[in-house]
């Protein structure tokens, strides 16, 4: 009888133990996944995070020297096409030149829109790494948008905000040509380049990517900026960037198709 009785305070205890654990478990669980973004939180980002800081992004600005008023990056995106229009004796590449022109002066619509476009730009690009939204719906629905603003911006970047302080990586490890303002932007840039040349087909294609640069450039550009904030990307955000843009290769690999890539350039 005592033998019995011995056995279930035993198994008892046992029991105790294992949903001790098994609770102690789902704590560390719990914790574990609210560090991170729910998908429904995620997607509840969207309006905010998106469309109300990059495609719908509101500003003040002057199209034709009237009072400055509010705009936003969608409306403005149409004086863009309109001012890409060539002129009479113009060629596409001359009437894109004009309007880069323009972005360089301080003051001109053009600036303006440069300046906030590539802002929207690296906050999408920045809270998507950060797991505030999904990669996954930006890229799907707004590729070619980023990489036709990132072209409408991408020189007034260079030569007005990173050319005026120079600030590159501070290990080896990573190669010069990549800056500290805008990276964010960049990255996504490239991340929706991969994701159009991966899913979809369009002549355009090349006219664009003759601006942001060679496929092969793009992917290995892509993984030198992720890695640069691998560290602080959640856990579910590198499994949806690995699952739709690949895992990222060993620097050496990387430096090795750079170097090979710029012996076939030259």
């Amino acid at each position: 009888m005592l033998n019995i009785e011995l056995i279930l305070a035993i198994a008892t205890a046992f029991a105790g133990l294992v949903t001790s654990a098994i609770a102690f478990l789902a704590i560390i669980q719990a914790f574990h996944f609210r560090t991170e973004a729910s998908t429904p939180e995620k997607l509840a980002n969207i309006p905010d995070y998106l469309n109300k800081q990059y495609v719908d992004r509101d500003y003040e600005t002057s199209f034709k020297g009237e009072k400055k008023h509010s705009v936003t990056l969608r409306e403005a995106r149409l004086f863009v096409v309109k001012d890409l229009i060539p002129k009479s004796n113009e060629t596409t590449l001359d009437a894109r030149k004009r309007f880069v022109a323009k972005t360089f002066k301080i003051g001109t619509w053009q600036n303006q829109f440069a300046y906030e476009v590539s802002l929207g730009l690296e906050w999408v690009g920045a809270m998507i790494l950060a797991g505030a939204i999904p990669l996954s719906l930006v890229l799907s629905q707004d590729s070619l948008l980023i990489i036709k603003d990132w072209t409408y911006c991408k020189d007034f970047v260079e030569k007005l905000v990173r050319a005026a302080v120079p600030t590159v990586p501070k290990k080896n490890k990573f190669p010069t040509f990549i800056r500290y303002q805008r990276r964010h932007a960049e990255w996504l840039v490239y991340a929706a380049g991969i994701y159009l040349s991966n899913n979809w087909k369009n002549p355009q294609f090349d006219d664009l990517f003759s601006i942001i640069g060679p496929l092969e450039l793009i992917k290995i550009k892509e993984q030198f900026l992720r890695k640069l904030e691998l560290q602080s990307i959640p856990s579910s955000m590198r499994k949806e960037i690995n699952k739709i843009l690949g895992k990222c290769s060993s620097n050496k690999k990387l430096f090795l198709r750079l170097s090979r890539l710029n012996q076939r350039i030259l």
